[in-house]
């Protein structure tokens, strides 16, 4: 299962859909050049010296997965972990999925357990405290594993067929998968374009992996969208065959209305994309002129793909801020904004914060009420701007 986070992997045919294998595949975005967003570079680097690669999505009709499109260099790129960080929210949503789990599945004391490679441990490490046999990330463990779950990590795998296979190989007889991942859905409907970006192969649904458990075996029992990053779905699936929970019908049926699951719907997401652009870039040009200051605050994967395609280098945005130490020091990559700890927003007091990692944007205006003390504001950039009061 560490093949999920893997670039190397075996994948489908040149052209062919990265879960069911088919081809035509239907172009819905095309960001152009950039370069791999969490490859943080040096600011002292010259400018135009990281590689840049084609940033395209593709969606499959016939089993309604939304795609990066294959590129050149594809191989030399892995995917990026998704973990608790430095937020102390999604520390909290892994240990609540570990307690929702256990009551679920009924799991008592030394049940087998294993979380995917690429998610961060963070359920495991939950699932380990409340009494659960944890096994590393492996295709055959010693014993049957009675619980794998992927936390966010099956979107990396250069061949999703492949990546399932994975999660299903230890699970024992009566075993189980709990998936949680980025809704496509809410990346169409609320223009979720920064979410896009090299080591993110594939953008789920829930039509799409139903019919990639299938094909392994797996019946898919429950699924239901949840808040966090910015709009996800969890999923369980069983060994064995059985009709699809009815709360998984209903996701699909939401899924279908808005281009996904086979549907002829136009997907519409590049005019949205650039409308939601042209915003961003209006607001801080704006702001510019008007002699107000904007620094933004997070370096996700995130703000390099939302500020590389909207055009903003330092000149509009002079710098953002992190929590992580290992990402101080550094800069953007592409656009070159430099990356500080958090204190240097009190040093500046700039007038607005654009929150870069706005699908934390609660937890960040708690953390960071100070800056309201100098009448500073804070700025989400997505689905729309908005000033919060």
């Amino acid at each position: 299962m560490t093949s999920t986070t893997r670039a190397s992997d075996i994948r489908a045919p040149a052209g062919q859909c990265r879960s069911c294998h088919a081809a035509g595949l239907e172009r819905v975005l095309d960001l152009g050049a950039q370069p791999v967003a969490d490859w943080l570079v040096d600011p002292t680097t010259p400018v135009g010296a990281e590689a840049q690669y084609p940033l395209a999505l593709d969606l499959c009709r016939a089993c309604a997965l939304l795609q990066l499109a294959e590129f050149p260099g594809e191989e030399d790129i892995d995917g990026h972990v998704h973990g608790s960080a430095v937020s102390t929210m999604i520390a909290a949503h892994d240990a609540a999925w570990a307690d929702e789990a256990v009551a679920r599945l009924g799991l008592k004391s030394g049940r087998v357990v294993m979380e995917a490679a690429g998610g961060g441990q963070g359920v495991a490490a939950a699932l380990g405290r409340r009494g659960m046999t944890l096994v590393a990330p492996a295709r055959s463990p010693a014993k049957p594993v009675d619980l794998v779950v992927a936390n966010h990590s099956l979107p990396h795998a250069v061949d999703l067929d492949r990546a399932v296979a994975d999660l299903v190989a230890p699970l024992g007889a009566e075993g189980v998968v709990a998936v949680e991942f980025h809704h496509a859905a809410r990346l169409l409907t609320e223009t979720q374009f920064d979410l896009i970006c090299h080591p993110h192969r594939t953008y789920l649904s829930a039509a799409a992996l139903v019919r990639a458990f299938a094909r392994h075996g797996l019946t898919t029992l429950d699924a239901a969208e949840i808040a966090v990053h910015g709009g996800s779905v969890r999923m369980y699936a069983r060994r064995g065959t059985g009709p699809v929970g009815a709360s998984v019908d209903r996701v699909i049926a939401g899924e279908r209305a808005v281009g996904l699951g086979g549907s002829a719907t136009p997907v519409g997401l590049a005019e949205q994309v650039d409308a939601a652009s042209t915003r961003i870039r209006d607001f801080l040009h704006q702001a510019r002129f008007a002699g107000r200051t904007v620094l933004g605050y997070g370096a996700p994967a995130r703000a390099s793909t939302l500020l590389n395609h909207c055009g903003v280098t330092a000149e509009l945005l002079p710098a953002t801020v992190d929590r992580s130490a290992v990402k101080q020091g550094r800069a953007l990559p592409g656009c070159r904004v430099p990356i500080h700890a958090p204190d240097f927003l009190a040093e500046v007091k700039p007038d607005y914060v654009l929150i870069l990692a706005w699908t934390l944007a609660d937890e960040i205006i708690e953390q960071m009420s100070e800056v309201r003390s100098w009448g500073g504001r804070f700025v989400v950039p997505l689905p729309d701007v908005k000033v919060v009061p």
